[in-house]
Parts: C-alpha cells; sequence; structure tokens
C-alpha cells in the first residue's frame, strides 16, 4: 500500500510552510489460501468485517480499515436479494390470489391455486438442494446432475417468477375450463372430470415442449444455467404430470360442492357425458 504526505519544505525568501498532509492511506490485496466465494470464503468475509468492525467503533484508532470488491460485492448483493425475497414471495401469491378471486368470484379457488403452486416450488427448490448439495443423481454419472456441494443463489430467484407464472397458466386453463362445465349444469364430479379430460392432452403437450426448450441448459458447461434448467424442467414436469393432473382433481373432489364459494353455481343437473 502507499501513504502521501506534502508539505514539508521551506518556502520563498527562506519563509517555513507548516507541514500539512493532503492525503493518508493504504491499498492491500490479500490473497486467500480458500474460494472466497464458497462456504469457507464467505465465513473468512463475515469474521474479518466483524473483526473491522469492532476495531473502526474504537475511538482510540487513528485510521479505518475496510473490505472492498471481490466476493463481498457478490456477498452484499445476496444477501440484499434474499433478505427481500420472502417478501417477494408473498407479495406475488397475494397478487394471484386477489386475481383468481375477480376471475372466479371465489375465494376457494384462489386457496387451491396458491397451494398448488406452493407445492409445486416446494418440491422442485427440495430437489435442488437433494441433486446438487446431496448428490442424490450421482448414480447417473451426467455433470449436468452432479454434486457440487452448493446451490448458486441466482437460480432460485429468478426462476421463482417463471415457474409461478407457467403453474398459474396451466392452472387458470384447467380450472376455467372446469368452470364453464359447471355452470353449464354439470355436477361438481363431472366438470372436474370433462375438465381434465378435455385439456389434458393440451397441458401435457405444453408442457412436454417447455420441458425439451428448457432442457437445452442443460448441455452448459456452467453450472449456473445447469440448476437453472433443472428448476423449470422438473416444475414443468412436476406440474404438467402431478399438479394439474392429480393434485387439482384431488381438491376439486374434497370441496366438492364448496369449490366455488361464496359464488352460487346453477342446479347440477348434468352427469358425465363424454
Amino acid at each position: 500500500g502507499a501513504g502521501a504526505g506534502a508539505g514539508a519544505g521551506a518556502g520563498a525568501g527562506g519563509t517555513d510552510t507548516t507541514d500539512k498532509v493532503v492525503c493518508q492511506s493504504a491499498v492491500y490485496q490479500l490473497d486467500l489460501d480458500v474460494d472466497p466465494f464458497d462456504e469457507d470464503g464467505v465465513k473468512w468475509l463475515k469474521k474479518s468485517r466483524d473483526i473491522m468492525d469492532k476495531y473502526n467503533k474504537d475511538d482510540a484508532t487513528q485510521f479505518k480499515m475496510y473490505l472492498a470488491n471481490g466476493a463481498g460485492v457478490t456477498y452484499d448483493a445476496e444477501e440484499a436479494v434474499y433478505g427481500a425475497f420472502p417478501a417477494i414471495i408473498g407479495c406475488t401469491m397475494a397478487v394471484v390470489f386477489c386475481l383468481m378471486a375477480f376471475a372466479f368470484g371465489s375465494i376457494v379457488a384462489p386457496l387451491r391455486s396458491v397451494a398448488t403452486l406452493c407445492l409445486t416450488l416446494s418440491f422442485v427448490f427440495g430437489l435442488l438442494v437433494l441433486v446438487y448439495q446431496d448428490g442424490v443423481f450421482e448414480f447417473m454419472g451426467s455433470r449436468a446432475l452432479s454434486k457440487v456441494g452448493t446451490i448458486c443463489w441466482f437460480p432460485p430467484v429468478m426462476c421463482f417468477s417463471i415457474i409461478v407464472g407457467l403453474g398459474l397458466d396451466y392452472d387458470v386453463f384447467l380450472i376455467s375450463r372446469v368452470y364453464e362445465y359447471r355452470l353449464e349444469g354439470y355436477t361438481d364430479h363431472a366438470a372436474a372430470l370433462k375438465g381434465v379430460y378435455m385439456t389434458g392432452y393440451i397441458i401435457t403437450a405444453a408442457g412436454v415442449i417447455m420441458a425439451i426448450a428448457f432442457g437445452g441448459l442443460m448441455a452448459s458447461t456452467e453450472t449456473i444455467l445447469n440448476q437453472v434448467s433443472f428448476l423449470l424442467v422438473f416444475s414443468v414436469l412436476m406440474d404438467t404430470f402431478v399438479v394439474r393432473t392429480l393434485c387439482v382433481p384431488a381438491l376439486l373432489g374434497l370441496t366438492d360442492k364448496h369449490s366455488w364459494f361464496p359464488k352460487t353455481m346453477p342446479p347440477a343437473t348434468r352427469s358425465i357425458g363424454f
């Protein structure tokens, strides 16, 4: 590092000038024995900052110490994003609830939509941890699904909105068809069956196409892109083959005549008739 001082010397005509410090600083570059971006590097960063904070708060110190650039910038960005992430999730689900409630005039339908979206998100985020932190797919010998010991902080944040958008799209497509059949006088059971029957092949085709499209990122050599692809592919497959085809009809069966509460539906006068 370097310090700078100026002003010592004699002025013109033999007049002395007073010493004046213009700048006094030092910059050091630290090379660590660990990766500054992994768990050990983050621990070192946090511990170093704690020590410097205690030192800087001491009134007897003559100068301040700071850590700048490097992994600290990434760590601060990650902390800021994940600090706001719970609020983002809550606001997103609240907006979904309000839109679905307005569209169908019901409080049960939006609750069902939010519940199935949370199911898909919980599944794919949990599976992401099992694959890339615990290595449950190591037996496959695939580099894109190999254990790396940690989750990149960016994929869950970026994929959250995409997963919610795709899941809600499929959900509205299915539920709107069930809703139409119920308005035509079909029983709740018959409306659910006909809705799944009439939309199942479209949702399946759309889901498979999206999974193939997102799966292309698995060929990348960048772990962050592999994890993005993993989240999107498995969320689409989960939504297509489990949530919309099994969970939603099951929930419709559980709520039965209360599926559209408090909206008043026409009398159920028609049964299954494909």
